[in-house]
């Protein structure tokens, strides 16, 4: 066979296990929920911000404003970006997902055929690392991020090996430093930080054996300062972010809410056990779309048959990671996880039950060895442990023809649980409970069915194995067919993007000129990232880097307590609705509340109320009050009459009863210009949100910048005529390009002159 071949065959078998959705035309396009709801919108507005000759380094269309380029989901910096800024957005995101499963898929078949020199063994494993229900999940979902992180990490392995083969060479050592900064700059952490910590504890493990173990620590000390070279032009800016985001002080509820169950545990060998996942149907509600781990039923035997035919160090390393996985991501439920979220970067972690990537990439990898260990038992020794797996097998089939039993007789546990819970979930809704109830039976005995016929099919493969070549690549076909069963669900969720997801209710904003921002409730089902591609500004939004000030700002203007706010997505609902007049949401700038529920406020539109005591962007006080302690402050910014503010500091201003107005305009999204005429001195309040790199020029000159009202920006203005232009840059953006540009200049002379070696060598 053609070296070429399998990896040509893995890479077409990919593209047609998705083939659903391969698009060439904007109008056809099929994307999962998250990117119609803000990756397309981030996205266009990166490519509008780009063709206008501008860089997107602040997004004022959510929340209060907050930093586009420095936001590290935004991802501006890797590759496939570019590869929908220069597309139809939607096309773009659609072939960026492929490619990047494509990549996956290829990472695992080099690294299994690394590790066990066995196509069938590497055919098998690159089919079920991208095919499985962890990336199947995150394409039904638009989780664009998340997969183009995970694809990385069998390549970083391979990488690592390669290094560990050749402990006093270098190339590989650089070409794993420009991988993983390549992976730093998707913008998903959690994911590159498992992969980092992944390859690093293969290296801790083979400094353990190598006697140049000085060699490979100066090694990994490359990889490291490659990495951050390559990555620091994101990596930079985002540290002001990440400092001020409320993602490392999360509530415990939250954590808890986000972590696996041990109830959930069986869904790695039967994924509909407990609904499905893909349409919120799981008995678990909270992290059922990050729960999913099932790679097929034949990877599970297979990889049971490694841990007694492939009894090697390696083994050993890759059940370590599956265990590992498993207990973090339990989180809570997990006794050792307080003390396990105690090292550094796993209190990072917002969501626990992310750590079931480690599932989904390690079981493949030991199906793959375990498939090479039954294709290669030729030996005595080797046999009777094969006996061993083949008896393991039976008691699995035994176990699942139980199961099915106990379902249909109506008698199973997980059943009388699920029966329970819908009934709970929707007590006024009988309808709907016998939808979800039908929905629940009917997954768990076609998955507990379809689980005893492919360990069947295990069995009769490990009992036939040899009888003919051909046989090798069995399993391959029939973990196709069960991922592709198991997924089918998933796979049908995307939706067609017709026309950008812009919501009705917004075309009556921008008829009322004193519009500023809008605030769409919980059960309105309006995305306010949508505001970035209608040009209106939304008072919440979502961020996985929300600032702990502008979180508690929301949770106090909500009247909610911070605990009970979603951390990435915070608002409220309706019936948490304050129903005295709040000042904080004043100086916000909510004009509008969308709600399809009735509130204590002027309707102008269906799901549309009116805030007439709504400030506009910018205002020129007179009444300036010091407070440095922060809570109070947002008490006192409740009843704060609108003509004073709040700053941390003493500023000369003088009363007058004069009427002062502000024109106010944004030459580009990250800049902010007014016009006013003062008759005595005062402070120019502006409700965006207040960070660390905005500068402000007063008639062309340097001003400083103070926080005032708690979350917003103030300028000291004289008396007199001034024009105001605040700028928006991202700090340690230019030092973090600079680093980027020497070490990218740095790792093309070390490659053309390795190349110019190896040719005069030849």
């Amino acid at each position: 066979m053609k070296p070429a071949l399998p990896p040509a065959l893995l890479v077409g078998l990919v593209l047609f296990f998705y083939g659903s959705l391969i698009a060439f035309d904007e109008r056809q396009v099929r994307l999962g929920e998250d990117i119609a709801l803000f990756y397309y919108p981030w996205r266009v507005f990166a490519q509008e911000s780009l063709n206008a000759g501008v860089w997107p380094l602040w997004k004022p269309y959510s929340f209060a404003g907050i930093p586009f380029l420095a936001s590290l989901e935004a991802g501006l910096f890797y590759p496939a970006f570019w590869l929908a800024i220069f597309l139809p957005v939607g096309c773009g995101l659609v072939w960026d997902q492929l490619l990047h499963l494509c990549l996956g898929a290829l990472g695992m078949y080099f690294l299994l055929l690394h590790y066990t020199r066995s196509v069938p063994a590497a055919l098998f494993s690159g089919l079920a690392f991208p095919l499985g229900t962890f990336f199947a999940t995150r394409v039904a979902f638009g989780h664009v991020p998340v997969i183009e992180a995970a694809v990385g990490l069998p390549w970083f392995l391979l990488l690592t090996e390669k290094v560990l083969a050749e402990p006093k060479g270098w190339r590989w050592p650089v070409l794993l430093g420009s991988a993983y900064g390549m992976n730093l700059l998707v913008g998903f952490p959690e994911i590159s930080f498992m992969a980092g910590a992944v390859f690093t504890l293969r290296w801790l493990t083979a400094l353990r054996t190598q006697p140049v173990a000085l060699a490979l620590a100066l090694r990994y000390g490359v990889v490291v300062l490659v990495s951050l070279g390559v990555s620091a032009v994101q990596l930079a800016p985002a540290l002001t972010v990440l400092e001020r985001s409320a993602r490392t002080a999360l509530p415990m509820r939250f954590v808890r809410e986000q972590s696996l169950p041990p109830l959930a545990l069986p869904t790695l060998a039967v994924p509909a056990l407990l609904g499905s996942a893909a349409t919120h149907n799981a008995l678990l509600k909270g992290p059922s779309v990050e729960m999913p781990g099932y790679v097929g039923v034949l990877t599970l035997h297979f990889a049971l048959a490694a841990l007694i035919l492939a009894r090697r160090r390696r083994t050993g390393f890759f059940v370590g990671l599956l265990l590992g996985g498993l207990l973090l991501a339990m989180g809570p439920y997990n006794p050792l996880y307080s003390l396990l979220a105690r090292l550094p970067g796993l209190s990072f972690i917002a969501r626990p039950v992310r750590w079931m990537f480690l599932v989904a990439f390690t079981l493949p990898v030991l199906g793959g060895l375990g498939l090479a260990a039954i294709l290669e038992s030729t030996t005595s020794a080797t046999r009777r442990r094969l006996q061993q797996v083949r008896l393991l097998s039976v008691a699995v089939v035994a176990l699942g023809l139980g199961a099915l039993l106990a379902t249909l007789g109506g008698r199973s546990k997980l059943t009388a649980l699920g029966q329970a819970r819908i009934l709970a979930s929707y007590p006024e809704n009988p309808e709907r409970q016998l939808t979800k109830l039908a929905g629940l039976l009917t997954g768990q005995r076609q998955g507990i069915g379809l689980f005893v016929v492919f360990s069947a099919v295990a069995l009769g493969f490990l009992w036939g194995r040899r009888r003919h070549p051909a046989l090798a690549y069995l399993p391959s076909v029939v973990l196709y067919l069960d991922l592709g069963l198991a997924n089918a669900p998933s796979l049908g969720l995307p939706k067609a993007l017709l026309a950008p997801p812009v919501d009705t209710f917004q075309s009556d904003l921008p008829e009322d000129a004193r519009a500023f921002r809008f605030l769409p409730l919980e059960d309105s089902k309006i995305w306010p990232e949508s505001g970035a591609l209608t040009k209106q500004y939304s008072a919440v939004g979502y961020d996985s880097l929300t600032s702990k000030e502008l979180f508690a700002y929301l949770a106090a203007a909500l009247g909610k307590p911070a605990a009970d706010l979603d951390p990435l997505s915070p608002t409220t609902t309706a019936a948490d609705w304050p129903q005295t007049r709040n000042g904080l949401l004043d100086r916000l700038g909510v004009r509008y509340v969308a709600s399809k529920e009735e509130l204590p406020l002027p309707r102008v539109a269906p799901g549309l109320y009116l805030r007439d005591s709504a400030l506009p962007l910018a205002r020129v006080v007179h009444t300036v009050l010091v407070e440095q302690n922060k809570e109070y402050a947002l008490e006192r910014l409740k009843t704060l009459a609108p003509a004073a503010a709040l700053i941390e500091q003493k500023v000369l201003v003088s009363p007058t009863t004069a009427p002062e107005i502000c024109k106010t305009q944004r030459p580009t999204p990250s800049s902010i210009r007014t016009e006013t005429t003062l008759t005595a001195p005062g402070l120019l309040v502006v409700h965006e949100a207040y960070y660390d790199g905005w500068e402000a020029r007063i008639d062309g000159k340097p001003s400083p910048v103070l926080r005032a009202d708690y979350l917003f920006m103030g300028v000291p203005l004289e008396a007199g005529r001034h024009t105001i232009e605040l700028t928006y840059q991202a700090p340690y953006s230019a030092m973090g390009r600079r680093i980027t540009a020497l070490t990218t200049g740095g790792l093309v002379i070390f490659f053309v002159l390795g190349l110019t070696k190896r040719r005069k060598i030849r």
